[in-house]
């Protein structure tokens, strides 16, 4: 099956939307799979992901390379995990920009302080909970649970 065809990219339209609010593990392969076939225009699913009443959605934006514009959008969220993230890739960018234009050291010294600071990514919060499915058998989760999930104690 060749995913690039029009009849699949609108499936992927219509998975986007149909699991949007409820499988935010399920987003970042999914806006990856729509951005590398075209299903979708430049950052689209993105931005309409932030619209999620899901922070659990909203945040899983991070995980798939987001545009400045709409890192900057994460960063005014209401939730504190989506805020910090996006804070997180908005100084790792800049570092990565400008990092040839400072010297070396102040570079490094500027590196260990954005890492000091690196917070729950969802990216770790997935691989965690994916591990977490695997252990107990699981094979289908509801965004309570991973709500859950995420608020306990590592």
């Amino acid at each position: 099956m060749k995913i690039g065809l029009e009849g699949n990219k609108q499936a992927l339209r219509e998975a986007f939307f149909q699991f949007r609010d409820t499988d935010p593990l399920l987003m970042p392969p999914l806006l990856c799979e729509a951005g590398w076939t075209r299903a979708v225009k430049d950052s689209d699913f993105q931005w309409k992901l932030l619209e999620s009443p899901s922070y659990l959605s909203r945040w899983s934006v991070a995980a798939c390379v987001p545009s400045p514009g709409v890192l900057e959008k994460m960063a005014e969220d209401t939730h504190p995990r989506v805020r910090r993230e996006a804070l997180y890739l908005l100084e790792s960018e800049w570092l990565n920009t400008y990092a040839r234009q400072l010297p070396r050291s102040e570079s490094k010294r500027k590196r260990r302080e954005i890492e000091a600071f690196r917070p729950l990514t969802f990216f770790d919060l997935s691989t965690r909970f994916w591990k977490y499915m695997h252990e107990k058998n699981l094979s289908y989760y509801t965004v309570e649970e991973l709500s859950a999930f995420e608020q306990s104690p590592a």
